[in-house]
C-alpha cells in the first residue's frame, strides 16, 4: 500500500471541499493510504510516514525544507499545478490573488525545480516554467486511473540528478525601498523567464534601515501585506548561501543588508554583485556601500571614473532598462491629454507650471505634488502610482513628459556631477508604447532612441509647449513615433538585455582584490572643524557635518555632509551614521579626540554585550555618544529635532529596551551646541513629555 501524504493550502470552503472530494474518489479501491495536510500543520517528523509527497498549488516557504528532507530520505514528491474549479470559482481568485505575487511564483518555481514530477491538466505549466517540461505529466482532473498509474509507477527522488542550463542565482531585495523594490522584481522577474534558478530573498531590515531609508507608505497596501508575509532576517542570508551554492549573490543598492552581513557576504568569495541606480545623485553614500562587491554596476556613466577612483575599481555602466508591456499593442483608450509620472523636482515643477499658464490640462503623479504646487490651476494630481502598474497610466496618455532631475536635484554628491545616462522612464515609456516627450539635456539619448523617429526631445519650456500642440492635433505621425519607440525598447533595451550583458561582464572580468573598507570606529563630528591631518588613521573614518566650505577630497576617509537645518538633530546625526561604515559611532563636537581612548571604548561594549551606550559626559552636560552599529539596530533611528531631548531620548530607549548605558567624563563643549540642533517647539515638547513623563 502506498503512503500518499497530500500537502494543499488553500483556506477556501468551497475548493476544500472539491478537493477533499477528488481524493476520496481516489481512495476508493486504489490500494492507497491517504493522508491531508495544511502545509502550516505539516510536521517535518511526519515525512518519513510517507512514500510519495503531493504538494497541491502550494507557494509556501516551508514547501522547500519539505521537499529537501524528502530527497535526503528517497521519498517521492510531485508538484499538482491543477488549478481546481469550483462553480466557476479558481483557487487564484480564492486566495487573495497571492499566486500571482511574485515571491509566490519564486517559490513556485523553485519548488518544481526540486520535486521528481510535477502535474497539470494543460501545457501551460510547460510554457510558465521552461525547467519542469522534461517532466510534466498531463493528467486530468477527473482522470483517477491515470492517477493510479502515476503513483504506482512512480520512482525514488531524483532532483538532484536534474541538470539545470542557467545559474543559480541569490538575489536580495532592497526591501521597500522606493523604487528600487520594484525594479528588483523586475529583474528577478527577468531573470526566472532566462532559465536561471532564482532565489529570491526579502530581507527584513533593521529597525534602524526600516526607519531611516524604508518608504512604506508609498506602497500598495496589498504588496506590503504579500512582502511582510516573505521578509526574513538578515542572519539567515548566510545559511541559505551556504546551503544553495549559487553562481552569483545579486542585489540593488544593497542598502537595506546590514554592513556586517554584507562583509560576511564577501568573505564567501562567490562573485557579489550590485546595480547601484541612483547615480550620480547618490554617489557620495554609494561608494562606502560598494565596496562591498565584487562586481559594481551603475545607471549613468556620469561618476563612473569617481567610482573606479575613489569606491570600487571593479564598477561597470549598465544603463537602465525596462520590461516588456503585455497590452501595449492593444487599442488606446485615452483618458488624458498631458502627463507627468515623477517626483516634483525644481525643473519638473517649473514646466508644468509655465504649461498650465498656458491653458494646457496638465496631469502629474507622484508623492509630494500636493505639498508642491499651492495653486495648481488646470493640473490634476494623483497620488503616488506603483511602478509595476505605470504602464497603464501611459497607456491613457496621449503625450507623456519626461524631464530629466538637474544635476543638483536632491543629491547626496558634493561635486555635482553633470548627468549624462536617461532615466529609467524613458525606457519604461517606450516599453508601453507610450509617446514621450524628452528634455534634450542628456547626451547618450540617442545611443537609445533615434530623435524625431522614436522619441521627440524638447529644448526649452517653449519648445515643449509647441510640439505638444503638434502632436495632440497630428495623431497619426504620434502613433509612427511611438510604437518606433516600442520596437526599438523590445528589441534593445529591456532589462534581460541589461541582465545578459551584465552576466557577460561578471564572467569576463575577474575582481580586482579590494579591501572592504569596513571600519571598526566611525568619528562623527557635529563641529565646523576638519580633523588634522596627521591625526587621520587608516583604521578609522571621519563624518563631518557641517554647513562650512571645507575641501574634504583631498583624504579618501573623510566625508562632509551638508545638515538640513530644518529638520534639526536627529536627522543629520541619522545621516551620518547611514553615510559611515563603522561598528561603532563617536558622536560630538570634536576632531577626532584621543582614537586610542575610544579603541578601548569599543572593547567595553564587546566585553559587555549588555552594554548599548556610553555618554560623554563633561562639568554636567553631554558632550557626545559611542553606540555600536547592533545598538540602533535594535532601537532604531534617533528622534528629535532638539539635541538634549533626543539624547534624553536615546538613552531611556535604550535602557527601556534592557541594555545599559554607562557615562564617563571628558572635557569638550556640550553636544547641544551644534549648529543643527533646533529649539524644541511646542509639538516636540508635547511629543517628549508622552513618552517620558
Amino acid at each position: 500500500m502506498i503512503r500518499l501524504h497530500i500537502v494543499y493550502q488553500w483556506k477556501s470552503d468551497e475548493i476544500t471541499a472539491g478537493f477533499f472530494k477528488f481524493w476520496d474518489s481516489l481512495k476508493k479501491d486504489s490500494g492507497l493510504q491517504i493522508t491531508l495536510f495544511d502545509i502550516e500543520q505539516y510536521d517535518l517528523k511526519d515525512i518519513s510516514k510517507a512514500d510519495v509527497i503531493i504538494f497541491s498549488n502550494v507557494i509556501h516557504r516551508k514547501s522547500l525544507m519539505i521537499v529537501e528532507e524528502a530527497a535526503r530520505a528517497g521519498i517521492s514528491t510531485i508538484y499538482d499545478s491543477r488549478v481546481s474549479r469550483v462553480e466557476g470559482l479558481s483557487i487564484d481568485k480564492l486566495t487573495n490573488e497571492s499566486i500571482n505575487d511574485l515571491r509566490s511564483i519564486n517559490i513556485t518555481d523553485r519548488l518544481i525545480r526540486r520535486v521528481d514530477l510535477v502535474t497539470s491538466d494543460s501545457n501551460r505549466m510547460s510554457k510558465s516554467y521552461p525547467a519542469c517540461s522534461t517532466y510534466l505529466k498531463i493528467i486530468r482532473s477527473d482522470d483517477l486511473s491515470g492517477w493510479k498509474s502515476l503513483l504506482s509507477g512512480l520512482k525514488p527522488a531524483s532532483s538532484s540528478e536534474r541538470q539545470e542550463s542557467g545559474k543559480k542565482i541569490f538575489v536580495i531585495a532592497p526591501t521597500l525601498m522606493w523604487p528600487h523594490h520594484y525594479i528588483c522584481d523586475m529583474l528577478t522577474s527577468s531573470l526566472m523567464s532566462m532559465g536561471h534558478n532564482v532565489h529570491l530573498f526579502t530581507v527584513r531590515p533593521t529597525k534602524f534601515l526600516s526607519e531611516a531609508i524604508c518608504w512604506k507608505k508609498e506602497f500598495d497596501r496589498k504588496f506590503l501585506e504579500y512582502v511582510s508575509f516573505h521578509q526574513e532576517d538578515a542572519w539567515k542570508i548566510l545559511p541559505l548561501i551556504d546551503r544553495e551554492s549559487p553562481d552569483l549573490i545579486f542585489t540593488v543598492q544593497g542598502y537595506t543588508i546590514p554592513r556586517q552581513i554584507l562583509q560576511e557576504i564577501k568573505n564567501t568569495g562567490k562573485p557579489f554583485a550590485a546595480w547601484l541606480m541612483d547615480e550620480p545623485y547618490d554617489s557620495a553614500r554609494s561608494i562606502s556601500f560598494s565596496r562591498y562587491f565584487t562586481h559594481v554596476f551603475i545607471q549613468d556613466r556620469a561618476s563612473l571614473k569617481y567610482h573606479r577612483h575613489f569606491g570600487n575599481p571593479n564598477t561597470f555602466y549598465l544603463p537602465h532598462g525596462c520590461m516588456s508591456d503585455p497590452l501595449a499593442s492593444t487599442t488606446r483608450k485615452y483618458k488624458r491629454d498631458i502627463a507627468l509620472l515623477g517626483n516634483p523636482f525644481p525643473r519638473r515643477v517649473k514646466l508644468v507650471e509655465y504649461l498650465a499658464s498656458k491653458g494646457l490640462n496638465v496631469t502629474v503623479a507622484g508623492s509630494a505634488w500636493n505639498k508642491t504646487l499651492k495653486e495648481p490651476k488646470n493640473i490634476q494630481i494623483i497620488d503616488n502610482i506603483p511602478l509595476d502598474t505605470t504602464a497603464e497610466f501611459f497607456r491613457e496618455t496621449r503625450i507623456l513628459l519626461n524631464m530629466h532631475r538637474s544635476s543638483d536635484d536632491f543629491t547626496t554628491n558634493k561635486n555635482a556631477f553633470n548627468p549624462e545616462s536617461p532615466n529609467g522612464t524613458l525606457f519604461y515609456i517606450a516599453a508601453s508604447a507610450g509617446f514621450q516627450l524628452v528634455d534634450s539635456g542628456r547626451d547618450e539619448l540617442k545611443e537609445f532612441f533615434e530623435q524625431g523617429k522614436e522619441i521627440v526631445t524638447f529644448d526649452s519650456e517653449n519648445d515643449c509647449y509647441k510640439k505638444i500642440m503638434h502632436y495632440l492635433s497630428h495623431e497619426s505621425e504620434r502613433d509612427k513615433i511611438r510604437l518606433a519607440g516600442h520596437k526599438r525598447a523590445l528589441q534593445s533595451n529591456t532589462y534581460i538585455n541589461r541582465l545578459e550583458e551584465m552576466l557577460s561582464v561578471i564572467e569576463k572580468e575577474k575582481p580586482l582584490p579590494l579591501d572592504s573598507g569596513h571600519r571598526r570606529i566611525g568619528f562623527i563630528s557635529t563641529s565646523n572643524e576638519l580633523p588634522d591631518a596627521g591625526k587621520l588613521s587608516d583604521s578609522h573614518c571621519y563624518t563631518l557635518i557641517s554647513d562650512a566650505e571645507s575641501e574634504s577630497n583631498i583624504w579618501d576617509n573623510v566625508k562632509v555632509l551638508l545638515p538640513d537645518k530644518s529638520r534639526g538633530f536627529a536627522s543629520g546625526i541619522n545621516a551620518a551614521i547611514f553615510e559611515t561604515p563603522a561598528d561603532y559611532f563617536v558622536v560630538g563636537q570634536y576632531d577626532c579626540g584621543d582614537a586610542a581612548l575610544f579603541e578601548r571604548m569599543a572593547d567595553w561594549f564587546e566585553d559587555d554585550m549588555n552594554l548599548g551606550l556610553i555618554l560623554i559626559m563633561s562639568e554636567g552636560n553631554c558632550s557626545g555618544f559611542i553606540i555600536p552599529q547592533r545598538m540602533l539596530d535594535e532601537i532604531g533611528t534617533l528622534q528629535y529635532a532638539n539635541a538634549d531631548m533626543c539624547l534624553t531620548d536615546l538613552k531611556n530607549r535604550i535602557i527601556e529596551s534592557g541594555f545599559g548605558v554607562r557615562e564617563i567624563f571628558c572635557k569638550d563643549k556640550p553636544i547641544s551646541e551644534c549648529n543643527f540642533s533646533l529649539e524644541a517647539s511646542e509639538k516636540e515638547t508635547a511629543r517628549f513629555q508622552r513618552e517620558w513623563t
